[in-house]
């Protein structure tokens, strides 16, 4: 109980940090950025970047739970700017009939769609797209982009 009630270091941590910036020039971005660097947010964002590139569609999963699922952990890591790399993660993360689905869909590739959204959208829709045989996902993007995470054994 004792431990409880003891006061919280983060007012003295957060005081410490905004007395950085002049008080006029304490914007939103600031408070923001002070309280992810009090609470190490980056290391904890990194961490959710590294489930993006293991993420899978589950067997029999509802196309509208794995739009949200994917939509959260974008979220999450603030990967939104991403673009056409998540639309590229979403695709290698789908099984065989999802992927060729896809490849009807964008004939020039999926990995050229700016809007990762319209690609969810177009998943949301399409319940057949999650059957067919599944490989390991992420692994070719993930020997891609962070070879680090494929030796630390994520995705």
């Amino acid at each position: 109980m004792r431990r409880a009630l003891k006061k919280s270091r983060l007012v003295k941590d957060y005081d410490l940090v905004i007395s950085r910036t002049p008080f006029e020039d304490r914007d939103w971005k600031v408070v923001c950025a002070a309280i992810d660097e009090i609470l190490q947010l980056q290391t904890i964002r990194q961490e959710v970047k590294l489930q993006l590139f293991g993420f899978r569609a589950n067997k029999d999963e509802d196309p509208i739970i794995y739009c949200k699922r994917f939509k959260d952990l974008v979220k999450m890591a603030q990967a939104e700017d991403m673009g056409r790399h998540l639309s590229e993660l979403i695709y290698q993360s789908l099984p065989t009939q999802g992927r060729e689905f896809l490849d009807r869909e964008y004939p020039d590739g999926v990995q050229k769609v700016e809007d990762y959204t319209s690609v969810l959208d177009l998943l949301s829709k399409m319940h057949s797209a999650f059957k067919g045989s599944r490989t390991q996902a992420g692994m070719h993007i993930a020997a891609r982009w962070a070879p680090h995470a494929l030796a630390k054994g994520y995705g």
